[in-house]
């Protein structure tokens, strides 16, 4: 058997002793893991961008790779924690809307899911990240029957809202159709400022074969569309329109920040480089994602 990956996607950042915390358990118990860090820079409980980032970066693992959630992650009756196995991978976290998140954003359905029985380490139940899920990733890496993790269990999942962008009928005064208008929503904007976007690809054409598209709004601001493939096919300071390799809709600015649309704040940053706290602050992602990105379809007025 060869080295076991595990991922980390947490909300932790970098300033404070988690990460590397969570990173010495996982060593003390699989010293020849491979820790993969994905991202610890999701906005604090942003379950949205969690799935989101974890629906790009899954499907580059490989079978049994295992993935810990550290985003929003403390259990409750309602939110229990859970071990699910999807796309012949590992992801342990709570059941705080992330996995139904991922199944509505990928289209496929969970193969299993088991709630976590195992005894944590400390008797205060605050970081689940450092005393229950490296312990539950090492009896998966050691493959440990499930029975020993956890019961299997079906779970109405906990679900989110504006995780899926909605197709809406345009009518006239006289109640008959003349268009349609695809109502999303942002579920990311990335340190570039893009927009990432629920609507799919696959909602875009079925529109788009009944009429033909015409122009895009961001929280009142109304914007011709047109589809480009690259952030070059328009000019600098335009936005460009592209379904990313996801089948997601991303709206970009070339050489710019599409986010001023929203009025997400530019993030700072600091001498390394790196986002600074002030913009990390200024990404109000719950306010964001509240107001409508909509597409109109035919020779319609919003």
């Amino acid at each position: 058997m060869g080295l076991q990956t595990v991922t980390l996607l947490s909300d932790w950042g970098l300033a404070d002793y988690y990460l590397g915390v969570v990173k010495a358990k996982l060593y003390a118990y699989i010293p020849d893991v491979r820790i993969v860090d994905i991202s610890h820079r999701v906005p604090r409980d942003d379950i949205y961008t969690a799935a989101y980032m974890m629906l790009n970066a899954y499907p580059y693992f490989t079978q049994n790779t295992i993935h810990i959630i550290g985003v929003n992650g403390i259990a409750s009756p309602q939110t229990p924690h859970v071990v699910v196995r999807f796309e012949n991978q590992w992801f342990i976290g709570a059941d705080n809307g992330f996995f139904s998140a991922l199944q509505m954003l990928t289209g496929k359905s969970l193969q299993e899911v088991y709630e976590i029985n195992l005894w944590q380490e400390t008797d205060t139940f605050t970081f689940p990240g450092r005393d229950l899920f490296p312990k539950t990733a090492a009896m998966l890496a050691a493959r440990c029957p499930m029975s020993e993790i956890g019961t299997p269990v079906t779970l109405n999942l906990k679900t989110l809202n504006y995780v899926s962008a909605q197709k809406l009928p345009e009518k006239d005064r006289a109640g008959r159709q003349i268009g349609l208008r695809i109502s999303g929503r942002a579920l990311y904007v990335d340190s570039f400022g893009n927009i990432c976007t629920n609507i799919t690809r696959s909602l875009y054409d079925s529109c788009n074969r009944e009429y033909p598209v015409k122009e895009l709004y961001i929280v009142g601001h109304r914007i011709p569309f047109r589809l480009s493939k690259a952030y070059m096919d328009v000019e600098e300071g335009d936005i460009a329109c592209i379904f990313l390799e996801n089948g997601f809709l991303e709206i970009s600015v070339n050489r710019g920040f599409a986010s001023d649309y929203m009025g997400v704040d530019r993030p700072t940053y600091n001498n390394d480089d790196t986002p600074g706290i002030e913009g990390a602050l200024s990404i109000r992602m719950d306010e964001v994602r509240k107001s409508p990105i909509t597409l109109i379809f035919g020779n319609t007025n919003q």
